[in-house]
């Protein structure tokens, strides 16, 4: 086993008052457990990292504030093998931000997450890392899932979503290709990721914000995909909260979640690339995907049969857009977003 100390920046044995304040750093992959009460399976998770064929990462785990035995387990775990590293946060930041800690306070090559409660065949990292390697254009390897109960009973396989078919398709196509296909697949963003791609973005505390990354991945880059169970993902059939408590740390309203999530993915796509939404064509296909999705959510002050029915339906499908997806950098020209919206609805003004 590999436990060379130029291979891992940081020392184990970190106080955690320091820890929280350091930049981890690894020459090939950093691997982020984001853990909250996992007593009964953080262990498993672990010693599946440790038992791979590729053994030279590092884990960084972050505990969201366990009040069960989540740390003592991983603190004992991380005693017998300085190439996993515990740090508990001071309180529940929540799923989302638990997630961009260990994304923000990582340095490497590669990157990815595992949950607390799954696991990874022993040739995840060796066949993704590879792959990777020796592929400069990909920038995200992914197997299919074996998803499993909370006693490791088999239930189904999934292909994670069949992106890789994609791969053809230009980078602003795949992007969009994959948001017209929500509510899709994400478990792809639990794999190893090339981290450059992942430059600039941050977890919203909405459900479904894992969407928002992947679609950013697939722009960024080609994916590759890997026919097999490599990834065994647990499922429960009830939990101790709910989704949106879960990702957000605290009992927030879940209502409309579409709409937020949608609301979330706009303002990420215009802060990505304003550029590019501005040719006319192209922000037809912004305002369509992002919009006919999800403007008939109750919390939106206009509704396409409100369009349909008002005098300057171009009018009213403008002030819909930017109720929808306000942002400080929706900077579209009123001008601009007539014609798209009436070549969308096939309007024709007098």
């Amino acid at each position: 086993m590999n436990t060379t100390p130029a291979k891992i920046a940081l020392e184990a044995d970190v106080k955690c008052s320091e820890a929280m304040q350091e930049n981890y750093r690894h020459e090939k992959i950093v691997i982020g457990v984001p853990v909250y009460n996992e007593e009964k399976h953080i262990e498993s998770a672990l010693r599946s990292i440790q038992e791979q064929n590729y053994n030279d990462f590092l884990v960084l785990i972050s505990d969201n504030a366990s009040i069960d035995r989540t740390g003592e387990i991983c603190k004992k775990f991380c005693d017998s093998d300085r190439r996993f590293i515990y740090i508990r946060q001071e309180k529940n930041i929540g799923a989302a931000m638990n997630f961009n800690y260990l994304l923000e306070h990582s340095s490497s090559k590669y990157f990815m997450w595992i949950g607390g409660h799954d696991m990874i065949h022993p040739s995840f990292l060796e066949r993704h890392i590879n792959f990777l390697e020796n592929n400069p254009e990909y920038v995200l390897s992914y197997s299919y899932t074996q998803w499993i109960d909370e006693e490791g009973n088999y239930i189904r396989v999934t292909n994670g979503g069949g992106y890789d078919k994609y791969n053809n398709l230009s980078p602003w196509d795949r992007y969009f290709k994959f948001v017209t296909a929500y509510p899709n697949e994400c478990t792809p963003v639990n794999q190893v990721i090339r981290k450059s791609a992942s430059k600039g973005f941050s977890f919203s505390q909405v459900s479904g914000c894992d969407h928002i990354l992947l679609s950013r991945l697939f722009m960024r880059g080609v994916w590759n995909c890997y026919n097999e169970c490599l990834y065994l993902r647990r499922i429960f059939s009830s939990r101790d909260s709910s989704s949106i408590t879960r990702i957000t740390g605290n009992h927030r309203d879940n209502r409309n979640r579409k709409y937020k999530l949608f609301k979330a993915w706009a303002v990420d796509l215009i802060t990505l690339n304003t550029t590019y939404l501005m040719r006319p064509v192209r922000l037809i296909k912004f305002s369509y995907l992002f919009h006919t999705n999800f403007v008939l959510q109750a919390r939106a002050n206009y509704t396409i049969k409100q369009v349909r029915n008002s005098k300057n339906k171009a009018n009213a499908l403008y002030e819909l857009v930017l109720n929808v997806a306000k942002a400080p950098c929706l900077i579209f020209s009123k001008s601009i977003l007539k014609l798209a919206v009436k070549k969308i609805l096939g309007i024709n003004d007098k």
